[in-house]
């Protein structure tokens, strides 16, 4: 696809910029530009999320919500929350 470019780029320069080359040069970049950034998108790694992790009596205590848990967290210490983990109410007794 770059070369491809430059050789469009070289015939525009060589025939004074013909208007239907410079709509193909310029698709032809924004084509780049979308291939360049998929690319960098695949290449990112974000983990997965795997599980939905109840808290001991969670049902019990008003407000309470869930704790995602991400692959390869440490598993739950017993009877506490995880540090940083978005629980609303007061924590374990």
């Amino acid at each position: 696809m770059i070369g491809l470019q430059g050789a469009i780029g070289y015939t525009q320069y060589f025939t004074g910029l013909p208007a239907g080359l410079v709509w193909v040069h310029v698709c032809g970049s924004t084509l780049i530009w979308i291939l360049a950034l998929r690319l960098v998108f695949a290449l990112r790694d974000r983990g997965s999320l795997t599980t939905v992790t109840e808290q001991p009596g969670a049902a019990s205590r008003p407000g309470a919500r869930p704790v995602l848990a991400r692959e390869g967290d440490p598993p739950e210490p017993p009877g506490g929350r995880r540090p940083g983990s978005f629980v609303t109410g007061p924590g374990p007794r």
